[in-house]
């Protein structure tokens, strides 16, 4: 879901994903970090402006645990595109302001939008306590509709020990029920393994191994040694800076506006 484009009067109205226009006699338009709408170039850095206060606005209002930082707008290197400027403003929407269901896994563009839907969401009553009447099923979500994942640092269900006993993925290192854990790291193995033959042969990972857990393993040990084989094995790390990615697709956005990566080009 996108989030609502702060008010601009008198500015080009946002378009919701392509612009407008018919191929080349389109508008060329920008994308906004904050809300991932369009904009047209001359409006985008009055909307910005006025986009940043409204979301800061709105994070005032929510509990001090739900709130998120104001997002960061990324650094765009010279020379680069406009499909690229907004890939990366439209990565740094999702990465930083999109909030994720404990449940299911889906986005939504704001806190009271996902309170909404966690109230008829099945998965999360199952992850949370919500009480809800029906099942969440996302094409494409992470549990490809037969899981239900939770997001680190979601929603805690109040209560403390009342929590659920969730269970790491080594794959993509989101938390499951001990129930939909073994269909879903099925799923997720498929789904790396069609990601990674997308991918030049030189930019290709082997497929993650398990950990084998011993017996006598407490459950928190198991989900350590999972999250370690998915840092080792599936994220990938920038050349220049070594923060980690959990697809090449994100890392070849993040490398286009990366001043290390840069530097060390420069350097070469």
């Amino acid at each position: 879901e996108g989030a609502g484009a702060a008010s601009n009067p008198g500015a080009e109205s946002p378009s919701s994903g392509g612009g407008g226009g018919g191929g080349k006699s389109g508008p060329k338009m920008h994308t906004c970090y904050i809300c991932g709408k369009e904009f047209g170039s001359k409006s985008l850095g009055i909307h910005e402006a006025q986009c940043l206060k409204k979301f800061e606005a709105q994070q005032a209002q929510l509990p001090p645990e739900q709130r998120k930082a104001a997002p960061v707008k990324p650094e765009a290197g010279e020379g680069m595109s406009r499909e690229d400027k907004n890939a990366m403003a439209q990565q740094a929407y999702q990465d930083q302001v999109m909030v994720a269901c404990p449940g299911c896994g889906r986005t939504f563009s704001a806190q009271d939008r996902l309170d909404i839907h966690k109230k008829g969401c099945k998965a999360a009553q199952e992850a949370g306590g919500v009480k809800g009447i029906r099942d969440c099923m996302v094409p494409g979500s992470p549990s490809g509709g037969g899981g239900t994942p939770t997001s680190g640092g979601g929603d805690t269900p109040k209560g403390g020990g009342a929590g659920p006993k969730t269970h790491t993925c080594y794959i993509c290192g989101k938390e499951f029920g001990s129930k939909s854990l073994g269909i879903h790291e099925t799923q997720c193995l498929k789904k790396f393994e069609a990601q990674q033959a997308q991918l030049p042969p030189e930019q290709r990972k082997a497929a993650p191994m398990k950990p084998e857990a011993g017996e006598g393993l407490s459950r928190e040990q198991r989900n350590a040694m999972a999250q370690q084989a998915y840092n080792e094995q599936v994220m990938v790390a920038c050349p220049g800076c070594k923060r980690t990615f959990s697809g090449q697709d994100r890392l070849d956005i993040h490398i286009k506006g990366c001043k290390d990566v840069k530097a060390i080009d420069s350097a070469g």
